[in-house]
């Protein structure tokens, strides 16, 4: 069940001796700095509703992401045991997410009128069994819910709600479902470790809180806490 839980882009100057040349020619230069100055920041602060939808920003191409289980200074404890991908154009548009089991080729999706995705719909085929759809909520241009139901040889849904820090940053995310008769409660926690020339984090510790339970009644079947690891490789369009 817990795999449906996982259910964020040379040149050359010619000197002179002349003062009143030297003055021109810097600012010449000057104006170069600040152009490329500019055209920088405006590579950094690119942004689009799929990216957005990832906490990405920047000319962001592909997104490569795995997870390892870890104390809770971030030391592994244990091997690798998920990796991930995802997938934008130039213009910052979801290709692929196969954490969402996402391909804008197959699988079918609507948008509001802001250009935001709204809803995902994939149809079981061979490599994924199960019928799979999500639903999400914005506000103030963020992501703050979510719906997922699948139906296969396991079934249910989940609902999950996002809190962001001052940078946009998401810091904690709790999802609470139920799947075939066990419901569950799941805290996710983050703490940003590293972040790229861009300001995109590439590393994050996630504190995971989890209660399972059973039947009406509510019978608790597990209770744990735990840490992970997750980083990610991130590269831009040129």
């Amino acid at each position: 069940m817990k795999k449906f839980m996982f259910m964020l882009l040379a040149a050359s100057t010619l000197a002179s001796c002349s003062k009143k040349s030297e003055a021109n020619e810097s600012g010449k230069d000057s104006a170069k700095v600040e152009a490329a100055t500019t055209e920088a920041k405006a590579e950094v602060s690119f942004a689009s509703p799929d990216l957005a939808l990832y906490n990405l920003n920047g000319l962001v191409k592909s997104v490569s992401g795995s997870y390892c289980n870890s104390d809770k200074d971030g030391k592994e404890t244990e091997g690798q045991f998920m990796e991930y991908s995802i997938a934008f154009d130039k213009d910052g548009v979801l290709q692929t997410d196969d954490v969402r089991n996402y391909n804008i080729k197959t699988s079918h999706s609507e948008r509001d009128a802001e250009g935001r995705l709204t809803k995902i719909h994939h149809e079981p085929d061979e490599d994924f069994g199960a019928d799979t759809s999500y639903e999400f909520g914005y506000k103030e241009g963020r992501l703050v819910s979510s719906l997922n139901e699948w139906m296969g040889e396991i079934s249910g849904g989940s609902s999950a709600t996002y809190t962001y820090d001052e940078e946009g940053n998401a810091v904690k995310v709790v999802t609470k479902g139920d799947s075939d008769g066990i419901s569950f409660t799941y805290t996710y926690t983050y703490t940003i470790k590293e972040k790229d020339a861009k300001g995109n984090w590439t590393k994050r510790l996630v504190y995971y809180e989890e209660e399972e339970s059973s039947g009406d009644a509510g019978e608790k079947l597990s209770v744990s806490q735990y840490y992970r690891m997750e980083t990610r490789k991130i590269q831009y369009f040129e």
